[in-house]
């Protein structure tokens, strides 16, 4: 009777012995079972599994080519920046943050980002904006825009996207290179009555406006380069680019 504990323990290490004898067997079932829920998925992002409820996103290995835009504006060659040029490098005013995503179901990064432009330098022809995610997204045509820029809009991908025949880089990618446009708003700065030399500047160059543009549905713990481009009519110019890093959200506590 005083040997029945001790026999039971010499039973209980055997069999946990072999079990993990067992997890360690490439035919092991349970071991194929964490390694498909912890791998990347055709369907995921790269860093998180928070994705948006569009349906675009439900079967996205289907439907991402439903995130081609057929403007023909876009097929336009862009000029690049000069940096050489480029005197005073570009610095928006960047506010980052954690929102819930009804869409997302789930806390989500936003970038709010605004700018001032004096409309005399310039001009006033409608503007794009894009996103470069992967390395060297503007070079390599693999970045995505939204145009014409408006509220509540998703960033596509060009016709002329290198992307649209590099299905793997868009499937790895996932959500995170089709984040949304939730706000656009362009407003006329208004200069007061006041007689300051700083007010009087402001009634000089009455054409300055404010920009401002909200980005929600990012990948969380991302960098992306943003880059401002404007349409002539025939070609886009380069005109502002800046690097931002996205926050990584909690979503319990």
């Amino acid at each position: 009777m005083e040997n029945k504990p001790c026999l039971l323990y010499f039973i209980v290490a055997a069999l946990f012995l072999l079990t993990c004898a067992q997890g360690c067997k490439k035919d092991n079932p349970f071991r194929k079972i964490f390694q498909k829920d912890n791998r990347i998925e055709l369907e995921q992002t790269i860093t998180s599994t928070v994705r948006p409820t569009d349906s675009l996103f439900i079967r996205f290995d289907k439907n991402w080519k439903k995130l081609v835009s057929q403007r023909a504006e876009l097929l336009r060659p862009v000029k690049f920046l000069d940096l050489a040029q480029v005197k005073t490098p570009w610095n928006p005013l960047v506010i980052s943050d954690c929102v819930f995503s009804p869409g997302a179901g789930a806390n989500v990064p936003q970038m709010d980002i605004s700018w001032v432009e004096d409309l005399n330098q310039t001009g006033d022809a409608p503007i794009r904006v894009d996103l470069a995610l992967l390395y060297r997204g503007y070079e390599n045509d693999t970045y995505t825009t939204v145009f014409p820029v408006e509220s509540q809009k998703r960033f596509n991908m060009p016709l002329n996207s290198k992307l649209i025949a590099d299905s793997a880089a868009v499937l790895i990618a996932g959500a995170a290179l089709f984040p949304k446009l939730t706000h656009y708003s362009l407003e006329n700065l208004v200069a007061t009555t006041d007689n300051t030399p700083s007010v009087q500047f402001q009634k000089k160059t009455e054409n300055l406006k404010k920009y401002h543009i909200v980005l929600e549905e990012l990948g969380p713990g991302l960098s992306y380069k943003l880059r401002v481009c404007r349409f002539n009519g025939e070609t886009w110019q380069e005109e502002k680019h800046y690097v931002f890093s996205t926050p990584i959200c909690t979503q319990k506590f």
